[in-house]
């Protein structure tokens, strides 16, 4: 999500949280697996070509035509 927020331009701000301990179970997170399927999703959008800030500007402009009364 930080990439893609990153590429579209978007500001990322910390938020502080309170997390509490565990009360049963275990972990669902499997560190290789996870960590590999992020990286494939990393390197897809990286292989897309579209920069993030390109669809942003491009979403950008055709708001503004939408709001003078032209299409786009």
């Amino acid at each position: 999500m930080v990439a893609r927020a990153m590429q579209a331009g978007l500001r990322i701000a910390e938020v502080p949280s309170f997390e509490l301990p565990r009360r049963a179970g275990k972990s669902n997170l499997h560190s290789i697996r996870d960590g590999i399927r992020v990286l494939r999703t990393v390197l897809r959008d990286h292989r897309s070509g579209l920069s993030g800030r390109l669809v942003q500007s491009v979403r950008k402009g055709v708001q503004d035509g939408d709001r003078m009364g032209g299409t786009a």
